[in-house]
């Protein structure tokens, strides 16, 4: 990275999955600040990524616990950010019956 490019602090949410760990990298590896939010604690998943950073990534790579379902838990992830340059939502697929058949209005409220 060149020395007059600025250093961005990019949040990716769902982190830990497939495409999260390769849009880390990518920002990681442009010279960013990235902040992963995700909900798995599976230490043997999250070594794999780990162990492909080298040390400089590392010192800027940040693992934050979000669970995107509930409010007070992205709330306390977003408060662990300084600012936020970037956003990408790479969240997985939806589990929770209730939250697949929430209507835009009410979704639109909360």
């Amino acid at each position: 990275m060149s020395s007059n490019t600025e250093v961005l602090n990019c949040v990716v949410v769902g982190s830990a999955g497939d495409i999260g760990r390769e849009i880390c990298r990518r920002f990681l590896k442009r010279g960013h600040r990235v902040y992963g939010f995700d909900i798995t604690n599976d230490k043997a998943l999250l070594q794999i990524f780990d162990e492909t950073l080298s040390p400089c990534e590392k010192s800027r790579f940040h693992r934050v616990y979000c669970n995107v379902l509930e409010n007070a838990s992205v709330t306390k992830a977003f408060a662990s950010v300084p600012h936020v340059d970037v956003l990408s939502i790479n969240t997985g697929g939806i589990s929770d019956h209730s939250f697949s058949s929430m209507k835009e209005k009410n979704w639109m409220h909360d």
